[in-house]
C-alpha cells in the first residue's frame, strides 16, 4: 500500500514540473542593460511593446522621449520622438511628419533601425528607460554618471531572466 502512494505522489508531481519547466524554458522578449560587460538589468518586454528613451535636453532642459520599437531583426526601430519645446538644440531635419499636439512637439514616421542603443549616463538629464506597461529603469539608480549604457533587445529563456537577476548597483 505504501509503495502505491508513494508512486502515486510521484506521478502527481510529474505534470507540475512539467508545466514547471515549460514556464520557465519559454522565451521572452526582454531588454538588458550592460555596463563594463556586464548585465545591469534584464526586464521581460512583452511582444509589440514600446520602450520609451526619456530625458531631460541638456540646452533647453524641457523633457524628450524616442519612442522605440523591437524590431524583427531583434534590435530597435526608432518610430517617433516628442519633445516638450521646441527651439534651440531640438531636431529640424526633414525625416518624418513634424506635428504639435498641445504641449508636444512630435516628429513621427522616422523608423530607423539600431542593432542596439549606445548612450553615455548623464548626470543632469534624467535618463530613464521606460516600458510601455509602466516600468521604468532610472539609469543613475544603476550606474554612475559618465558611464557608458548598452541597451540591448534579447530572446530569453523565463529561467534567464530569473537566474541572472535583474541586477543592482
Amino acid at each position: 500500500m505504501r509503495r502505491i502512494a508513494a508512486v502515486l505522489l510521484i506521478l502527481s508531481g510529474v505534470p507540475a514540473l512539467a508545466f514547471t519547466t515549460a514556464y520557465l524554458i519559454r522565451p521572452v522578449n526582454a531588454i538588458q542593460l550592460i555596463s563594463q560587460e556586464s548585465v545591469v538589468r534584464t526586464v521581460p518586454v512583452p511582444q509589440g511593446t514600446e520602450i520609451y528613451l526619456d530625458y531631460q535636453h541638456s540646452v533647453i532642459r524641457a523633457p524628450v522621449r524616442e519612442v522605440f520599437e523591437i524590431s524583427d531583426t531583434g534590435g530597435f526601430l526608432l518610430t517617433r520622438t516628442e519633445h516638450g519645446a521646441f527651439g534651440a538644440g531640438l531636431p529640424t531635419e526633414s525625416f518624418g511628419e513634424f506635428r504639435q499636439e498641445n504641449d508636444l512637439f512630435i516628429i513621427s514616421g522616422i523608423n530607423r533601425s539600431f542593432p542596439e542603443i549606445r548612450l553615455r549616463v548623464s548626470a543632469g538629464s534624467d535618463q530613464t528607460l521606460t516600458i510601455q506597461n509602466g516600468s521604468n529603469v532610472v539609469f543613475l539608480d544603476l550606474l554612475d554618471a559618465n558611464d557608458l549604457v548598452i541597451i540591448r533587445s534579447r530572446t530569453l529563456p523565463r529561467a534567464g531572466i530569473i537566474l541572472v537577476g535583474r541586477g543592482s548597483k
